[in-house]
């Protein structure tokens, strides 16, 4: 069995919870020098898959959210990603946040987006890291998702941390990942049951429904405006093999940056859809551009 220490971070962040919108939202705070670092997570995770790229930062100030229905937050429907936005914006209004980077993942690069541009005057600039956004046309024929996704169908409970991440280790995608952040992933991704069991803190019911759901939810119109920086950070497109997860190949759309009025588009080749996992150094690079460090 692979031994690997708690978490990636070497700073403890301070724990706090915002009552916005009907839902309780889990933040973490690693207080530090700087402005503000707001970081967003993708479906399925939780905010403490970013400790590895966190303990890059030095002493930057970072705070990262859980979304309802993942990590620590409540399940708290509807699970709609115009909700998560408007989520992440009222956390931010909440703790009078200014100044701030945006760091997004997948569906949290979707959703950070939507945050900064409903409070642009809070923000300096965006990385957008291979975000779940389509091209105008696909969602004008997008209909809405009727099959049970398969994510509904995910192992739910476990014996134990090390048991999820022994499962995973050797599996696609997670096989692509630094072991420590799927040890995080594994660590902070469960919650004790009363029988001494885990269950996985986003439940697969609330995955399933969030998957699908940017089909009507399109920010094109609302990248398009946006007039802060932003570095689109983009993954491969890799062949897709009998067996392997769709989310193996980057659901990108790849004219994005061009869309947006102060974007800069920066494509990874080698790399899978979970960047911050596979290289925290190339993210923390990055953060560090756009904060000027």
């Amino acid at each position: 069995m692979t031994k690997l220490s708690a978490t990636s971070v070497t700073r403890a962040p301070e724990i706090g919870e915002v009552s916005v919108n009907g839902a309780d939202i889990r933040y973490y705070d690693w207080g530090g020098t700087g402005p503000p670092i707001v970081l967003a997570h993708g479906t399925g995770f939780h905010s403490r898959c970013w400790d590895a790229t966190i303990d890059l930062l030095g002493d930057a100030h970072v705070v990262a959210v859980d979304h309802r229905g993942h990590g620590q937050s409540s399940q708290t429907p509807p699970f709609d990603w115009a909700v998560l936005g408007a989520d992440l914006a009222a956390v931010i209004t909440a703790l009078d946040l200014h100044d701030i980077l945006g760091v997004g993942h997948s569906m949290g690069a979707h959703v950070l987006l939507q945050a900064a541009s409903a409070l642009s005057d809070r923000f300096t600039g965006v990385i957008a890291i291979d975000p779940i956004i389509c091209a105008p046309e696909d969602y004008a024929k997008a209909k809405p998702m009727t099959d049970v996704h398969p994510a509904s169908k995910r192992r739910d409970v476990w014996a134990s941390p090390d048991a999820m991440y022994e499962s995973f280790k050797d599996r696609e995608p997670f096989c692509r990942w630094r072991p420590q952040i799927l040890r995080d992933y594994c660590e902070h991704g469960l919650v004790a049951t009363p029988n001494g069991a885990f269950r996985l803190a986003c439940p697969p019911s609330v995955e399933a429904s969030i998957y699908g759901g940017d089909r009507q939810c399109d920010i094109t119109g609302l990248a398009a405006t946006l007039d802060l920086p932003v570095t689109v950070m983009r993954a491969g497109i890799r062949p897709v093999r009998s067996g392997a997860p769709k989310n193996a190949v980057s659901p990108f759309w790849p004219g994005l940056a061009a869309h947006m009025r102060n974007a800069t588009d920066v494509y990874l080749p080698e790399r899978a859809h979970a960047i911050p996992m596979e290289d925290p150094e190339i993210v923390a690079a990055h953060i560090a551009r756009m904060r000027g460090a």
